[in-house]
């Protein structure tokens, strides 16, 4: 929580179903304690969101915790949920830009 109140600008928040398990059992928070910190929450499923396709740029993405498939996934380019679908459109993004493509 301290990181999300430390942080400048527009924040979006997408947690799993396990990510929320875990701010339960392991850090004693609930989502609801989260939001005043942040500008919306995203469901991990709704891939609709704003920028789950790419084409809404961000300055920044940070996912924690992060697990072990979440990382597979992320690193074999498989973009079936939100956080997912984030993280690969980000690399590409980024991928373009080290190589002058805006």
């Amino acid at each position: 929580m301290k990181f999300l109140e430390r942080c400048p600008g527009d924040k979006f928040l997408v947690v799993s179903k396990w990510g929320e398990k875990v701010l339960g059992l392991e850090l004693g928070m609930s989502l609801d304690g989260l939001k005043p910190h942040v500008k919306a929450v995203f469901r991990d499923d709704d891939l609709a969101a704003p920028f789950s396709s790419g084409s809404n740029r961000h300055d920044a993405l940070v996912l924690m915790p992060c697990s072990i498939s979440t990382l597979g996934k992320i690193a074999s380019g498989i973009a079936d949920t939100l956080i997912t679908s984030s993280s690969t459109s980000g690399a590409q993004r980024a991928d373009a830009s080290h190589r002058g493509h805006p």
